[in-house]
């Protein structure tokens, strides 16, 4: 009797959910899925960084061509030289008188022009840009993976969000019901048809129902906080979200063997290996190239001025070919690196093959056992609320009792919290068969 009687002295002080909905007095804006998603992939900072990747990578391509163009270089250089009047006072005795030169001030200043092009190196340059744009490729799949990888997290957010929004209106309608019920126990215990015991039994119920509701708008909450960093705006304002209505994915049903192929050939992340192991074929062909001698044609052009003295001119042109020899072993250590680095990369392709297979697998059973909770559990709270209504109807009439009451509405408050979950699962289980598919939308 203790606890029942504390639980309704609870029941008077404990603000109930109505009343917190209440206190929201500027109305909240409605978020729907397609705009958090549009909101992700405009704002999310994991987006941000990848791009810029994309970015740096095709600059890096640029630099690995930039070898292969025409090079130009220029120089200019002046000097001024002084006579400081000691030339002749210095100079040997044999020297003096016998019509030397006199050193004066004079300026010479040097002009020079040269320019070279790689005509042949074998194919090594050919192959490090060839690498370059496959790394180029390597940060394209990696955003798009990292564009499905923040879809699903809006997505299994937003469902989140609803959910808890559904189990907020769940814990009201609970809370209005016994409500009902606890003025109905009062108006049979002031008749005498009721011990006041039930109406103990009852305000314990009323205080336990609004403490529900609290948590559940406390996490609903916590949910829509949950939702924004999944966006990436934490300057969003106060919003709903509404029934995410997401159909069911194409092919859902089909049998697993053949989702799998298709994410196969269609996952970003899988695209990703693909082209690092391209790259680092070519890198390792780029680096066995390295060997090779490298021929290039130079031309150069040069001024030369000097105070009292005429200009002068030149100008060169051949070929040159560069041939490395001997490196202390550096090239056959880069040649091992890449090698190995192939290894790595075939390995962690076999890997990401296994993991594919299990991620579709486990999305399309998923699909399948929760397709069958959500029918199961619709037909529970179709059960449970004729249960609840036989119950109020015994208890009217003096045939039940308000323990059966409480447990009949305690029953239908499951059964729809149940079935809440199973919508919220099998949405969550479609969402990660489009990410495990490779399948933006």
């Amino acid at each position: 009797m203790i606890p029942l009687l504390a639980a309704a002295h609870l029941a008077l002080w404990l603000p109930s959910g109505s009343d917190r909905i209440a206190s929201r007095s500027a109305p909240v804006q409605v978020l729907t899925l397609d705009a958090a998603l549009a909101m992700e992939r405009a704002h999310q900072p994991s987006l941000a960084e990848a791009s810029a990747n994309v970015r740096a990578a095709q600059a890096r391509q640029r630099e690995a061509l930039a070898p292969l163009l025409p090079q130009i270089s220029g120089s200019v250089s002046a000097e001024h030289h002084a006579d400081l009047g000691q030339s002749q006072a210095l100079a040997p005795a044999a020297s003096r008188g016998q019509g030397a030169a006199p050193l004066g001030d004079f300026g010479t200043g040097n002009f020079g022009l040269t320019a070279s092009q790689v005509i042949w190196d074998f194919g090594a340059g050919r192959s490090t840009v060839a690498a370059a744009g496959a790394q180029v490729d390597v940060e394209s799949d990696t955003l798009d993976a990292t564009r499905l990888g923040d879809d699903l997290a809006v997505r299994q957010a937003y469902f989140a969000a609803w959910g808890d929004k559904r189990q907020v209106a769940v814990a009201s309608e609970s809370l209005s019901d016994q409500v009902a019920h606890e003025r109905q126990v009062q108006a049979a215990v002031k008749i005498g048809t009721r011990p006041p015991s039930d109406l103990a039994q009852v305000e314990a119920g009323v205080a336990s129902a609004r403490v529900q509701a609290i948590n559940a708008e406390d996490t609903y909450a916590i949910a829509r906080a949950q939702l924004i960093q999944a966006i990436g705006m934490p300057q969003l304002g106060d919003f709903a979200v509404v029934d995410p209505l997401l159909p069911a994915v194409a092919g859902e049903g089909l049998p697993i063997e053949r989702l799998v192929t298709e994410a196969m050939a269609a996952r970003p992340d899988r695209r990703s290996l693909d082209d690092q192991i391209r790259s680092a074929q070519l890198s390792e062909q780029a680096a066995e190239l390295a060997w090779a001698p490298q021929i290039s044609a130079v031309a150069g052009v040069s001024a030369e001025a000097q105070s009292q003295v005429p200009e002068s001119n030149d100008w060169q042109a051949g070929v040159t070919m560069n041939w490395p020899l001997v490196s202390g072993g550096d090239k056959l250590a880069r040649l091992q690196e890449l090698h190995a680095q192939f290894d790595a990369l075939t390995g962690q392709r076999e890997v990401l093959d296994q993991q594919i297979r299990l991620d579709v697998t486990q999305a399309a059973l998923a699909i399948r056992g929760a397709r069958d909770g959500v029918s199961a559990a619709g037909t529970a709270v179709q059960e449970a609320r004729i249960s609840l209504k036989l119950a109020e109807g015994r208890y009217a009439v003096g045939l039940g009792s308000v323990i059966e009451l409480d447990d009949a509405q305690q029953q239908l408050a499951t059964a729809e919290g149940q079935q809440i979950q199973e919508m919220v699962q099998l949405d969550d289980a479609r969402a990660q068969l489009l990410k495990a598919l490779g399948r933006p939308a």
